[in-house]
């Protein structure tokens, strides 16, 4: 029965999945359920409360609300006001489902869930998978979660930083990087590489680039077409993907994306280069697109935590190249797993994708390093065992 185990509520900020969302899959997939029992809070159903429901996960859907981080004491006082009602909600279900552990998987929605959590009486954990755009709201979240989370899971050196570079409860964080079963992703994609090429119009003796992400001003589409545009010139057989639609969220709103993806077609226009970007809207065959590409090129202009998307990438052998920022140092060593740029340099994005398109053995070398990467460091038991061991700490310590 349930009320032998330890219930852990997850708290997402949306029902849709992407990359933070896929690797909560994983987690609950993987996590020891004679022990554990998980239950997902999303606001609204979608691609990851249906997949969560498939590995039989208990889902609860509730309108949740994320802090706004506005600066000032009277908005941030109203702001509260709006999310009272969904404060009191969750802190309802917590004591109906007589939850034991709290787990919140984004700062954004950090606050309301804290406070649930503490008029509750069940320790919280904080799951950041995000770098604050600006120094204040860095410093916002490092004190907000040091007052409020029991504990803090950071995916990345880069995202554990926030904190310790506000030297704010950084005995409560620790670094967890996100797991992958690297062989069992990549199969998914085998013998699919020929039909997806065909699909998008590119045979054998041409180039296949890739880009896959949500498509928001930060993922940087704008900086991939422009480096594509360049790369034609020096290799023109070669076609673009790019990957990816809108992921509804408690802090995007739909226009958002429209209005993102208006300026990239209208950009690809003003370059002409209709005939060789494709918009391939939201897939769920990911591991058949990677396994079709000859190149993955990342192109965040703001630092990326640790996009799930390159160990992906890494676990499928495609060489990859991406911008020096945020988690991604910590995945691909520069020149030896693939080759890192600039955040933003469209010149260095272009020299990269060009300098390994030109020599294909480099990006096998590089590819069969990156996947010795992805096997070792970003392991899926390592993951799922880490976590539980935060887990079993609060657990011990609520005890006491």
């Amino acid at each position: 029965m349930r009320s032998e185990k330890v219930n852990v509520l997850y708290v997402n900020g949306t029902g849709d999945a992407s990359g933070a969302e896929n690797s909560t899959l994983t987690l609950l997939r993987r996590l020891d359920r004679a022990r554990f029992c998980p239950i997902l809070v999303c606001p609204f159903i979608g691609t990851f409360t249906e997949l969560a429901k498939q590995s039989g996960v208990e889902i609860s859907i509730l309108d949740v609300k994320a802090l706004a981080f506005t600066r000032g004491p009277i908005i941030f006082s109203l702001d509260m006001v709006r999310l009272l009602p969904f404060i009191l909600r969750l802190t309802r279900l917590i004591k109906k489902e007589s939850i034991d552990l709290l787990h919140v998987n984004s700062y954004r929605i950090g606050v309301p869930c804290s406070i649930a959590a503490k008029l509750a009486g069940v320790p919280v954990i904080w799951h950041v998978r995000d770098i604050p755009a600006s120094k204040i709201k860095r410093r916002a979240v490092a004190w907000l979660a040091d007052k409020l989370a029991d504990k803090v899971i950071a995916v990345s050196g880069a995202v554990a930083n926030v904190f310790k570079g506000e030297g704010k409860g950084t005995e409560r964080v620790e670094i967890i990087y996100n797991g992958i079963d690297a062989d069992e992703f990549a199969e998914k994609g085998l013998g699919k590489r020929n039909e997806l090429r065909q699909e998008f119009g590119v045979d054998e003796s041409s180039f296949l680039i890739g880009n896959i992400g949500q498509l928001i001003p930060w993922k940087g589409q704008d900086r991939f077409i422009k480096a594509a545009r360049r790369t034609i010139d020096h290799v023109p057989r070669a076609k673009f993907l790019i990957v990816g639609g809108e992921v509804r969220t408690a802090w995007r709103t739909p226009r958002d994306y429209v209005e993102c993806k208006s300026r990239l077609l209208d950009l690809v226009r003003e370059l002409g280069m209709s005939n060789h970007v494709v918009f391939t809207g939201l897939r769920r065959d990911i591991p058949a697109i990677l396994s079709a590409l000859d190149l993955y090129v990342h192109s965040s202009i703001s630092p990326d935590p640790l996009p799930r998307v390159l160990l992906e990438a890494m676990a499928c052998r495609v060489p990859i190249v991406a911008p020096q920022a945020g988690g991604i140092p910590e995945m691909i060593e520069d020149g030896t797993a693939g080759i890192l740029f600039p955040p933003g340099d469209v010149g260095a994005m272009c020299n990269a994708i060009v300098s390994l398109l030109m020599d294909e053995d480099k990006r096998h070398e590089m590819a069969d390093v990156a996947y010795a990467i992805v096997k070792t460091r970003f392991s899926v038991e390592s993951h799922v065992r880490r976590i539980t061991e935060v887990y079993e700490e609060l657990l011990l310590r609520a005890q006491v």
